[in-house]
């Protein structure tokens, strides 16, 4: 292989990993989206599992029972 082919070929690497970053980019916009959504639906049992730390492990077990 001469220099200038090993330098299309990583030219052709190269566009293809900026690619496949841009479709990760893209795939990681919408999951930052549903884990907003996730955070905003699960933020009331992460303070309340955080104030029963606070308080005493009671108050978890017996919310749970």
């Amino acid at each position: 292989m001469g220099f200038m082919s090993v330098n299309i070929l990583n030219g052709i690497l190269l566009l293809i990993m900026l690619f496949i970053a841009y479709k990760m980019f893209e795939m990681a916009q919408k999951a930052a989206i549903y884990l907003i959504i996730l955070a905003i639906v699960l933020l009331p049992f992460i303070l309340l599992i955080i104030s029963s730390f606070f308080t005493s492990g009671a108050n978890l077990n017996n919310m749970v029972q």
